[in-house]
């Protein structure tokens, strides 16, 4: 066997395990390097919706405590009413929308004061509605509810 064919049966003259094609070595790297970006931007985004889910939940719940304050105050008036539930809610560091009493009835409407969440998604509110206390003792004595 001469030499032309032995090179050309052995990688045609180019050391052994050289494609021809060109040079693809680093092609690993950049792969890698667009999964992690890929893990980050998931992560990120996990714990930004995670954050959205506490602070709604925080701000219903808030909402739910000023309707019940207000509809507890209500014998006492809208003012009195509304004015317990702003300080329900200033306590945990929400922000009343609205407060409205109707027939002993509170409707409350509260919002987070900071921005949370994916870009997007700052608003957060919450919404609760709260009936008159039916309690014997709120009919004699006022100052028992």
């Amino acid at each position: 066997m001469n030499a032309e064919r032995r090179s050309a049966a052995f990688g045609g003259g180019r050391p052994v395990g050289v494609s021809g094609g060109g040079d693809d070595r680093g092609g690993i790297t950049l792969v890698g390097a667009v999964l992690s970006v890929a893990v980050l931007t998931v992560v990120w985004l996990g714990l930004q919706v995670g954050s959205l889910v506490v602070e709604r939940h925080r701000v219903q719940g808030t909402a739910d405590l000023a309707a019940l304050a207000a509809a507890a105050h209500a014998p006492w008036g809208t003012d009195t009413a509304c004015a317990r539930a702003e300080r329900v809610v200033r306590d945990t560091g929400i922000v009343l929308l609205s407060c409205r009493m109707r027939q002993g009835h509170a409707r409350v409407r509260t919002a987070s004061s900071r921005n949370v969440g994916p870009p997007g998604f700052r608003r957060v509110t919450g919404r609760a509605h709260a009936g008159p206390v039916h309690d014997e003792r709120c009919r004699h004595d006022h100052s028992s509810c």
